[in-house]
């Protein structure tokens, strides 16, 4: 089954509905489908995501593994947006999803986004990501398993949370002057990580 449409009438997509159905390639949503809950679709085979404008909530690492995914769409609605293929909230203040099938080797995060969310780089193509100067948060695995290498982190940022880089593939990170919540693992799995600068104090 490459193919589904979801019948009208259902309002939310259930923890895990589609997880692990790796030949899934499409589906379609209807618009009375009001949340999709967390890791409804982790692992499938899905190739790009049509979110209509009903769904208003997103759970924690709905479409986390999706490794063919190359882009999200949003048809109207007020809850979310999208930006070259990436999902942000409405206002794109808070990063949500980076497709993990979007093969493009750098990527940088717009201005105006002050937050990364939990899961949103979760084994992710990107070697080389740029953090805008508005951003303060970085959330729970947000780069976990990522292909990311080297990483500044703007005096901006003052909230690392758990587990933040956890088994990417950081070889350098440059950390600003104003972290104050640092989280636990953030660098755990880093083996090939071999300089960390904190405070800015990065070499000329």
């Amino acid at each position: 089954l490459t193919s589904m449409d979801i019948p009208s009438g259902v309002l939310t997509i259930e923890w895990g509905t589609f997880s692990g159905c790796e030949d899934l390639e499409q589906i379609s949503l209807p618009e009375t489908v009001a949340s999709i809950s967390q890791r409804a679709f982790e692992g499938s085979g899905l190739t790009s995501v049509i979110l209509p404008g009903s769904v208003t909530e997103i759970g924690e690492a709905a479409f986390i593994g999706c490794t063919s995914l190359s882009a999200f769409t949003v048809n109207g609605g007020s809850s979310f947006a999208t930006q070259d293929g990436v999902l942000f909230n409405h206002d794109k203040t808070t990063l949500l999803a980076y497709p993990a099938g979007k093969e493009d080797d750098s990527y940088a995060i717009p201005e105006g986004v002050t937050h990364v969310a939990e899961w949103a780089f979760y084994g992710t193509w990107p070697s080389s990501i740029t953090i805008p100067s508005t951003l303060v948060q970085i959330g729970y695995n947000a780069f976990r398993g990522s292909s990311i290498v080297s990483l500044v982190i703007p005096d901006t940022v003052t909230d690392i949370k758990d587990y933040a880089f956890a088994n990417s593939d950081l070889q350098s990170v440059v950390i600003g002057a104003n972290v104050v919540q640092f989280g636990s693992g953030a660098f755990s799995g880093c083996y090939g990580l071999r300089d960390v600068y904190f405070l800015g104090n990065a070499p000329e």
